[in-house]
């Protein structure tokens, strides 16, 4: 009984774990390159009038951030959540 219990309490814990967060990129709709900025500062200035070119898909990411990438520039995300962690 005891080992069906706690078995049974992992199993609870196991789904109870963290939401992921869902994000892309914002991308230029007409040459399909991503949007980036030399700064954060830039690319936080640009970001509240950056939309998605799918209206359902600017409504379901409507949060975002700024990351910089490997190549040095500063890149928008859209994502589902609130808040951001790397």
């Amino acid at each position: 009984m005891l080992i069906a219990g706690l078995a049974s309490a992992g199993l609870m814990l196991g789904t109870a774990g963290v939401a992921l967060a869902d994000d892309v990129v914002v991308y230029d709709g007409e040459t399909g390159i991503p949007w980036s900025w030399p700064t954060e500062s830039a690319c936080i200035s640009d970001g509240p009038d950056m939309h998605l070119d799918n209206v359902g898909d600017d409504n379901f990411y409507r949060y975002w951030y700024c990351l910089q990438h490997d190549d040095g520039l500063w890149y928008l995300h859209n994502t589902d959540q609130p808040t951001h962690e790397e």
